[in-house]
């Protein structure tokens, strides 16, 4: 069973990275600049503020580009990429629950 605190956080990381999906989509409209946005490249266009760029456990998000959408990661608990506990902006209720098990 997993704890209130982490599965907290696991809603809390869908809920950040989709703030920074929408400032990349915010961005693409407003700044004239080819390929991915960077975090920081939010923050200085400020469609992000500086304090959300970091996932509920410390860690910066990865923001992804594939084609015309964004897709916005946090590594999750473990901190690493690709691993069972990542989470993404485009998460489900399943996908919450799946990840709010692990632990």
């Amino acid at each position: 069973m997993c704890s209130p605190q982490h599965g907290n956080r696991v809603q809390k990381a869908v809920i950040g990275a989709d703030v920074i999906r929408d400032a990349a989509e915010l961005f693409r409209h407003t700044e004239e600049m080819s390929g991915c946005p960077t975090l920081k490249d939010l923050v200085t266009a400020k469609k992000l503020d500086r304090m959300k760029t970091e996932d509920p456990w410390g860690r910066p998000y990865q923001l992804v580009c594939v084609g015309q959408e964004f897709r916005v990661l946090s590594a999750g608990k473990d901190g690493r990429f690709d691993s069972a506990d990542d989470v993404a902006n485009d998460f489900t209720l399943r996908d919450v629950q799946r990840v709010q098990a692990i632990d």
